[in-house]
Protein backbone atom coordinates (compact mmCIF):
# COMPACT_ATOMS: atom_id res chain seq x y z
CA UNK A 1 0.00 0.00 0.00
CA UNK A 2 1.29 3.74 -0.90
CA UNK A 3 1.58 6.35 1.48
CA UNK A 4 -0.66 9.62 1.11
CA UNK A 5 -0.42 12.02 2.54
CA UNK A 6 -3.43 13.51 4.66
CA UNK A 7 -5.08 16.37 6.80
CA UNK A 8 -7.59 16.05 9.33
CA UNK A 9 -10.86 17.78 8.92
CA UNK A 10 -12.76 18.76 12.15
CA UNK A 11 -16.59 18.17 12.36
CA UNK A 12 -18.75 18.61 15.26
CA UNK A 13 -18.94 14.94 17.13
CA UNK A 14 -22.58 14.93 16.99
CA UNK A 15 -22.02 15.10 13.07
CA UNK A 16 -18.86 12.66 13.15
CA UNK A 17 -20.85 10.06 15.33
CA UNK A 18 -24.42 10.61 14.07
CA UNK A 19 -22.32 9.68 10.56
CA UNK A 20 -20.35 6.42 11.39
CA UNK A 21 -23.83 4.67 13.46
CA UNK A 22 -25.17 5.46 9.32
CA UNK A 23 -22.41 3.79 8.08
CA UNK A 24 -22.18 0.86 10.08
CA UNK A 25 -26.28 0.22 9.16
CA UNK A 26 -25.37 0.98 5.65
CA UNK A 27 -21.65 0.43 4.71
CA UNK A 28 -20.34 -1.06 7.21
CA UNK A 29 -17.23 -2.32 5.83
CA UNK A 30 -16.23 2.08 5.32
CA UNK A 31 -14.58 4.10 7.67
CA UNK A 32 -15.74 7.77 7.74
CA UNK A 33 -13.01 9.06 6.82
CA UNK A 34 -12.86 7.23 3.70
CA UNK A 35 -16.60 8.31 3.04
CA UNK A 36 -15.77 12.16 3.67
CA UNK A 37 -12.65 11.74 1.03
CA UNK A 38 -15.18 9.92 -1.35
CA UNK A 39 -17.88 12.65 -0.89
CA UNK A 40 -15.50 15.68 -1.25
CA UNK A 41 -13.94 13.90 -4.51
CA UNK A 42 -17.02 13.79 -5.85
CA UNK A 43 -18.35 17.29 -5.01
CA UNK A 44 -15.15 18.58 -6.58
CA UNK A 45 -15.40 16.66 -10.01
CA UNK A 46 -19.39 17.58 -9.84
CA UNK A 47 -18.10 21.51 -9.21
CA UNK A 48 -15.75 21.75 -11.32
CA UNK A 49 -17.75 20.77 -14.16
CA UNK A 50 -20.55 23.31 -13.17
CA UNK A 51 -17.78 25.97 -13.20
CA UNK A 52 -16.53 25.39 -16.59
CA UNK A 53 -20.17 25.01 -18.13
CA UNK A 54 -20.72 28.44 -16.95
CA UNK A 55 -17.37 29.79 -18.01
CA UNK A 56 -17.61 28.08 -21.69
CA UNK A 57 -21.06 27.12 -22.37
CA UNK A 58 -22.59 23.36 -23.14
CA UNK A 59 -19.66 21.16 -24.41
CA UNK A 60 -20.36 20.43 -28.23
CA UNK A 61 -21.62 17.26 -28.65
CA UNK A 62 -21.47 15.17 -31.88
CA UNK A 63 -20.13 11.97 -33.65
CA UNK A 64 -16.39 12.74 -34.69
CA UNK A 65 -15.72 9.84 -37.82
CA UNK A 66 -11.88 10.04 -38.72
CA UNK A 67 -11.20 14.02 -39.10
CA UNK A 68 -14.30 15.04 -39.65
CA UNK A 69 -15.97 15.92 -36.62
CA UNK A 70 -20.52 15.57 -37.51
CA UNK A 71 -21.98 17.91 -34.55
CA UNK A 72 -25.90 16.96 -33.28
CA UNK A 73 -28.52 17.44 -35.34
CA UNK A 74 -26.43 16.77 -38.45
CA UNK A 75 -28.30 15.05 -41.07
CA UNK A 76 -26.46 12.58 -43.34
CA UNK A 77 -27.14 10.85 -46.94
CA UNK A 78 -25.10 7.94 -47.47
CA UNK A 79 -25.58 5.32 -51.35
CA UNK A 80 -23.58 2.34 -52.24
CA UNK A 81 -24.66 0.35 -54.62
CA UNK A 82 -27.64 2.22 -55.73
CA UNK A 83 -28.90 1.88 -52.07
CA UNK A 84 -29.47 5.46 -50.48
CA UNK A 85 -30.08 5.93 -47.05
CA UNK A 86 -30.43 8.50 -44.30
CA UNK A 87 -29.59 9.21 -40.75
CA UNK A 88 -28.89 11.60 -37.97
CA UNK A 89 -26.50 12.43 -35.46
CA UNK A 90 -28.00 12.31 -31.94
CA UNK A 91 -25.93 12.90 -29.39
CA UNK A 92 -22.92 11.30 -29.72
CA UNK A 93 -24.49 8.70 -32.13
CA UNK A 94 -25.81 7.99 -35.38
CA UNK A 95 -29.02 6.85 -35.55
CA UNK A 96 -32.16 6.35 -38.56
CA UNK A 97 -33.30 9.90 -38.59
CA UNK A 98 -37.04 8.96 -37.26
CA UNK A 99 -35.45 6.85 -33.65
Amino acid sequence: MEYEAQWPVYLPITDLLTLEFHLMDTRPDMKPDAFVAQLVKRWLAAETERLALRKNGTAMQGFQWKNVFLPDGTSLRTSYSNIVEFAKVHGKAILPPYS
